[in-house]
């Protein structure tokens, strides 16, 4: 690697019980997988290019989350827009994953299944996220 590119990480324990609870509330996703590493990082970094890019596990879970993604889907790139906040936005969007099963469950008619209930699927279940980093300059 070129001597003007540096990355440094991170290495901390899979977080808490009570991390993850407040994990949960932070991503804005059904649920979280029972074993994150939310507090790891890895920073690519090249001073000359005024280049800085950080890898944060719990960004990328947040955008497993719908109504995060839209959000951001939302924002379209501007000329009054900084560059940093350009780099920053979605431009696409992962393929749903479904199991072979579900075309079968797809038309099945619920009204006699008793105390059935329609859940709102707020995330992706397979946590797949469009993240893929988030850039910034050292220097403004």
């Amino acid at each position: 690697m070129d001597a003007e590119w540096k990355m440094y990480f991170s290495r901390y324990p899979m977080v808490t019980t009570t991390e993850l609870d407040k994990l949960n509330d932070k991503t804005g996703t059904m649920t979280v997988p029972e074993v994150v590493y939310g507090n790891n990082r890895l920073y690519v970094i090249n001073q000359k290019a005024n280049f800085f890019m950080e890898f944060a596990p719990v960004d990328a879970l947040a955008l497993s989350a719908f109504a995060k993604r839209e959000e951001l889907l939302k924002s379209k790139a501007t000329p009054d827009m900084t560059t940093e906040k350009k780099f920053n936005l979605i431009d696409v969007i992962p393929k749903t994953i479904k199991v072979k099963e579900a075309e079968h469950w797809k038309d099945k008619d619920f009204d006699k299944v008793r105390d059935f209930k329609q859940v709102e699927i707020i995330s992706d279940w397979t946590y797949t996220s469009p993240y893929k980093g988030s850039i910034f300059y050292l220097n403004s």
